[in-house]
C-alpha cells in the first residue's frame, strides 16, 4: 500500500478536537452513573494519537494502554460503536464486555488496548516480527506511558523487530506532529524500530472519579 500523506492542519485539529470533546462526554456521563467500573481518560494527550495514527496505513497495527480512547479514534474507530463499547452496551464494539481498557476495532488496524500498564509492548513486538515475515511493509505500533518502558528491556526486544514502531508518547507539540512524526514514520518503514518520546501533562485525574 502506499504511504499515506501528511493530513494538513485543520484535519488535525479537527481529529483532536473530536477525541477532546468524546473524552469531555465520557467524563460527564461517568458522574451522571451512566459509566461503571473504572474509566482512565487521556485529556491533553490527543496530538501524538492524532499525529502518529494519521500517517498510518488502515493495515498498520496499533496497541494501546490503559488511556487508549484516543488512540482508537485516531486510527478510525467509530465513535458511536466505541462510547457504547465503554457504557457497557450490546452495540459496542465488543458487546459491550470489553469497555475502557479493553477496546477492539479489528476494520480499521485498533487491535487491542489493556489495563496492564506496558501490557501490549510484547504484542505489538509479536506483530512487528509477523509484520517483517510478510514482507507487506507493515508497521505495528505501541503507545504507552504512566510509568511503562523505565527499563530497557522493550528497546531490546524492538531491535530484533525490524518493522516496529514503539511510542512512549503521551502528547507532541504541532511542530514535532507536523515534522518529526512523519521521519519517524518513513525511517520504522524503511530501516525498522523507531521510538518517539513524548512528555505531556494529563489533564485528567488519574481516573474518573479518583481524588487526585
Amino acid at each position: 500500500m502506499a504511504e499515506k500523506k501528511i493530513p494538513d492542519s485543520i484535519d488535525l485539529l479537527r481529529r483532536m478536537w473530536v477525541i477532546r470533546a468524546f473524552e469531555e462526554k465520557l467524563s460527564a456521563l461517568y458522574a451522571e452513573r451512566q459509566v461503571a467500573g473504572l474509566l482512565h481518560l487521556g485529556i491533553g494527550q490527543e496530538a501524538v494519537a492524532v499525529g502518529v495514527c494519521g500517517l498510518l496505513r488502515t493495515d498498520d497495527l496499533v496497541y494501546g494502554g490503559h488511556r487508549s480512547h484516543g488512540h482508537a479514534i485516531a486510527k478510525g474507530a467509530d465513535i458511536n460503536r466505541l462510547m457504547a463499547e465503554i457504557a457497557g452496551r450490546a452495540t459496542g464494539y465488543c458487546g459491550g464486555k470489553g469497555g475502557s481498557m479493553h477496546i477492539v476495532a479489528k476494520e480499521c488496524g485498533f487491535i487491542t488496548a489493556t489495563g496492564v500498564v506496558g501490557g501490549t509492548i510484547p504484542l505489538a513486538l509479536g506483530a512487528a516480527f509477523a509484520a517483517k515475515e510478510g514482507k507487506k511493509g507493515q508497521l505495528a505500533v505501541v503507545f504507552f506511558g504512566d510509568g511503562a518502558g523505565q527499563g530497557d528491556d522493550s528497546e531490546n526486544s524492538a531491535a530484533f523487530s525490524t518493522e516496529s514502531w514503539a511510542s512512549r508518547s503521551i502528547a507532541a507539540s504541532s511542530l514535532s506532529v507536523t515534522a518529526f512524526l512523519p521521519f519517524n514514520v518513513r525511517a520504522a518503514r524503511a530501516m525498522g524500530s523507531c521510538f518517539f518520546h513524548s512528555a505531556s501533562w494529563d489533564n485528567s485525574r488519574y481516573f474518573a472519579g479518583s481524588p487526585s
